[in-house]
């Protein structure tokens, strides 16, 4: 195992740890959080790889460059056990295991820190500083709304907190504070398209799909890592995929840790894009606005006004996977619908990754088992779910990915295709500090990324 795959395992297990609990430490709970830590992990041992001999640029000037003879792998060590450290607290002994077995491995001498980890340990201390007042501990002042096509607490979950009102003002990674890519307002609720969009949701996101198309609830489920035990969320599984495709290239160092810090801080700037638009349209979910679609529904008393709809006040989706017993089912997150989170994360993810290797995502293949279905970990029922290997490409991964929550029942299609669109917007504005790839064939990749998803891609891949 090379030194960056060593130092990114560690990272995913401490999402997954941070995610599991009774209650679960959450030092960086949730997927914008987990977006924001897994950059500054990665950051850290990308320029302790550039300040220690590499050829790649550094992110951040500071501090300057190591001493010659500055030993690479104990400066990784440093960097990403203070970065580990400061990101997740409560995880301190794994972290402390982690640390001590990369210095048997590497024969490392005396206690800790060495002169080459203690080097290591001031890259990491110089993105904090840098990142100190970007936005991340702001106060939050949001409240719920009442009216028409405003987001309110899912009704599963009446005690629901607004998870993340503040993150669109977080300070981006690679572009300026406020400086988003654009993207058009929800469907208004009286056009055809949100018509269509909702009576797509009544149907195929209901409570019962499992019992209906399973394949669909599977789909819905195999994507999910909503924040549950032991899996953690999205960002994690992204990695885990983008790690699946680059194992079997044999990348050199320089390359495995630009590659995985570019997919990390993407993602990180995607969360803040997203959440920005999340709260700045505030589009209520499928489950309240079904609920409360009738004459005389919601709060006002005033329903949705539309004639078209017909309202269930008993209707419940699929909801996020139960796994492991991680809540109550049929749960809806706890942040406004409008773009997919899942969609703008997983399509920036995985159009950095096709970019960076210089393909289309259509000619990137891979297989994987997710651990929503990897024959260890339980449904709500406590049964084991099976282990599922699928076949991909990544332009099928970012169509299946954002329609998986349309088959939960969590999300407005349009949700998905425009979070899709957002991500392909948003990969354009980053700048590449972390060595540029190979440039491929952009026109190509646009045009599988923001493509309609099709009704028919959860029923696409092959199930082994």
């Amino acid at each position: 195992m090379s030194l960056i795959r060593y130092w990114n395992d560690l990272a995913l297990r401490l999402v997954a740890d941070d995610h599991t609990g009774a209650p679960p430490p959450a030092n960086q709970g949730g997927p914008v959080r987990t977006s924001y830590a897994l950059a500054l992990l990665h950051l850290a041992l990308h320029d302790a790889v550039a300040k220690t001999g590499g050829s790649v640029p550094a992110y951040h000037n500071l501090p300057a460059n190591a001493p010659g003879g500055t030993s690479q792998p104990e400066a990784l060590t440093g960097a990403f056990t203070r970065m580990a450290t400061a990101l997740f607290p409560a995880h301190h002994a794994t972290i402390q295991t982690g640390r001590d077995a990369a210095r048997a491995i590497h024969g490392s001498a005396g206690a800790y820190p060495n002169a080459a980890e203690a080097y290591g340990e001031s890259v990491a201390d110089a993105l904090l500083t840098l990142r100190q007042n970007d936005g991340t501990n702001a106060p939050d002042t949001y409240t719920y709304g009442d009216g028409r096509g405003e987001h309110r607490p899912d009704p599963a979950q009446p005690g629901q907190n607004p998870l993340g009102s503040i993150w669109g003002d977080v300070k981006p990674f690679t572009y300026a504070a406020g400086a988003h890519p654009t993207m058009p307002p929800p469907h208004a609720l009286t056009s055809p398209a949100y018509l269509e969009a909702y009576r797509e949701v009544v149907v195929e996101g209901r409570e019962n799909l499992w019992r209906r198309k399973p394949l669909q609830a599977m789909v819905g489920t195999y994507w999910g890592y909503d924040g549950s035990q032991r899996l953690g969320t999205p960002p994690r599984l992204y990695n885990q995929i983008v790690r699946t495709i680059a194992d079997p290239l044999n990348l050199s160092l320089e390359n495995e840790v630009r590659l995985l810090t570019l997919v990390n801080v993407g993602m990180a700037d995607a969360g803040i894009a997203c959440w920005h638009y999340k709260y700045r349209f505030n589009l209520w979910r499928p489950v309240v606005h079904i609920r409360e679609a009738g004459k005389g529904g919601g709060p006002l008393g005033e329903g949705d006004g539309l004639a078209a709809t017909n309202g269930d006040p008993f209707w419940l989706p699929l909801g996020l996977p139960n796994t492991n017993g991680s809540r109550f089912g049929h749960f809806t997150p706890g942040f406004p619908a409008y773009p997919s989170g899942h969609s703008t994360f997983g399509a920036t993810c995985f159009l950095l990754t096709a970019r960076f290797l210089g393909k289309t995502p259509a000619q990137v293949k891979f297989e994987f088992v997710s651990d929503e279905f990897n024959g260890v970990n339980k449904d709500g029922n406590g049964v084991i779910r099976p282990r599922l290997k699928r076949s991909f490409s990544l332009k099928s991964a970012i169509q299946e990915n954002a329609e998986s929550r349309v088959w939960l029942g969590v999300h407005w299609r349009f949700d998905a295709t425009e979070g899709v669109k957002l991500a392909e917007e948003l990969i354009n504005r980053i700048d590449h500090k972390f060595g540029k790839p190979r440039a491929p064939k952009m026109a190509a990749a646009r045009a599988a990324a923001v493509a309609d998803i099709p009704a028919s891609a959860g029923r696409r891949h092959q199930v082994r």
